[in-house]
Parts: structure tokens; C-alpha cells; sequence
């Protein structure tokens, strides 16, 4: 190993001499003494400034856009990117004002929301500057004929509650106008529109799109709806977009489209959507 040491070190400190001389009179022009160590030294320098002012330049030149794979157009994706996070972040906000008002509701139907007598009357202990003896805390008839309605509806059958949300919050349409007939198939209920070819299709409720094929959409609502269009083309949705109702989701491709319509999970039979 020593040995092996002291050769390469003994190679390194040989000197040889770099001459320019006249190639007609032989005159010398110019000479200089290297070491084989230095001369490695020199060409390495090199190679690194060298390297480095082709970095540079590329980096801060219009040379950059030459290069394969390099972002010609950083700073508009940048832009681009900052737009789609802000419309996403408002999206979600309205996501949130619905499903706030949703579940408002739903207390107000199921008397959660409800006031006990012993909570006013701790409530008003607590301030005696006002004669609070003169207000009368009582239901109003259109609030009681509302609960004595919905009390009614939810006896009706198992699909009622979906009924009134449908008509009443989501504010449900059909995706065309057409004779709509039910298949049915191990509980699964698929209505059968009938239509002309290329003819408008328009979203029956607000939601967001969680599924896309070639032919074939699934819509996510709100209150655990979920729709399903099979026989559609010309889609003018994305995945992950949010869909107002009565929105233009495509045409038909067929003389028939196939609608579903799911509520937690479970097929929603189109008597139910027809108010039958």
C-alpha cells in the first residue's frame, strides 16, 4: 500500500515543460514548467468556473427555455394555481353555509332545538333591568303547523323525510323533460327517461362531482343524496367541480337516459320523486 502511496506521489511531482515555439525558424515563443499535480489542479479549476458560467447563464437567460422539461411559463402556473386554491377555498365556504343551514334545519324538524322553561327563567335572573314578565315565549301557529306536518310526512313511510328535503330544500328537478319509466333490479331503482338524441341535460340538484366515465356521471348532494346519469355525452363538468341545479351537465347520446338517485345509501323509487 505504501508503495502503491509513494508511486502516485512520485507521478504527481514529475514536472514537464509546456513550450510555443516557431514552426518554420524554431524560435521558442513562450515556455512554462507544470507538475502533473498542478496541471490536474488547473483543469479542474477550470472545469468548475467554466461549468458555473454556463449555469448562470442558462439560469438568468432566455436560454433556459430551450431545455426539455424546463417551466417556460412558471410564473403564469404559479398564477394559474393561486386562482383554482382561492375558488376552491370560496366553494368550500359555501359547502360549509349549506350544510350549516341543512343541519339547522333538521333540528328545528326533529325539536332540538327546543328551549326548556327553567333555562329562560335562569337566563332572566340574571338581568333585572328589564320587565321581562311582558314577553310571552310561546310557538308561533306557522312553527307548530310546520312540526305537525313533518310529524305527519315522517309517519307516512320510510322515504317520506327524503321526499321533503327533496322538494322542499334541495328544490329537486328532473334532468328533462320526457316520460320517465322505473327499473327495477334487486332494489335498484333506475328511471328510464325518455328523449331525443343530443337533447339538453341539466343537473336536478346543487353538488359536486365525485365520478366521470366516458358515458356516465355520479353527483354528490347534500343531506346524503347521490345521483347517477348513465347515457350522456359532450360532458361539460370535471371531476371534483361543484354543479348549481338546472346547470347544463351534457346531451344525451341516446333516445333514453338513465337516472338513479341514492339516499344513504338506499335507491330512491321514483314514486317517491314523482310525490306519489
Amino acid at each position: 500500500m505504501k508503495n502503491w502511496l509513494s508511486r502516485i506521489k512520485k507521478y504527481l511531482k514529475e514536472k514537464n515543460r509546456f513550450i510555443i515555439q516557431n514552426p518554420i525558424t524554431f524560435k521558442q515563443k513562450f515556455s512554462i514548467i507544470l507538475s502533473k499535480r498542478n496541471t490536474i489542479l488547473v483543469l479542474s479549476g477550470f472545469s468548475i468556473v467554466f461549468g458555473l458560467f454556463v449555469f448562470l447563464v442558462i439560469s438568468f437567460t432566455s436560454l433556459k427555455n430551450f431545455i426539455p422539461g424546463y417551466p417556460s411559463r412558471g410564473s403564469e402556473l404559479f398564477l394559474l394555481d393561486k386562482e383554482n386554491q382561492l375558488k376552491l377555498s370560496e366553494l368550500s365556504e359555501q359547502n360549509k353555509d349549506r350544510d350549516l343551514w341543512i343541519k339547522n334545519l333538521q333540528s328545528i324538524l326533529s325539536n332540538k332545538d327546543s328551549i326548556s322553561v327553567s333555562q329562560i327563567n335562569e337566563s332572566l335572573a340574571k338581568d333585572s333591568n328589564f320587565n321581562y314578565k311582558s314577553i310571552v315565549f310561546e310557538r308561533v301557529k306557522e312553527d307548530s303547523i310546520l312540526r305537525e306536518r313533518i310529524h305527519q310526512i315522517e309517519s307516512q313511510g320510510k322515504y317520506s323525510l327524503a321526499k321533503t328535503i327533496l322538494k322542499e330544500v334541495l328544490f329537486f328537478e328532473m334532468p328533462l323533460e320526457g316520460n320517465s319509466k322505473e327499473l327495477k333490479s334487486n332494489s335498484v331503482s333506475t328511471y328510464s327517461i325518455s328523449c331525443k338524441k343530443k337533447e339538453s341535460i341539466s343537473n336536478t340538484m346543487d353538488g359536486k362531482v365525485i365520478g366521470v366515465s366516458e358515458n356516465s356521471l355520479i353527483i354528490q348532494h347534500s343531506h346524503d343524496f347521490v345521483s347517477t346519469f348513465s347515457g350522456i355525452a359532450n360532458l361539460k363538468t370535471e371531476l371534483g367541480e361543484f354543479v348549481e341545479r338546472g346547470n347544463r351537465l351534457g346531451s344525451t347520446s341516446d333516445t333514453t337516459l338513465l337516472y338513479q338517485l341514492w339516499y344513504k345509501g338506499e335507491s330512491v323509487p321514483l314514486r317517491v320523486i314523482e310525490g306519489k
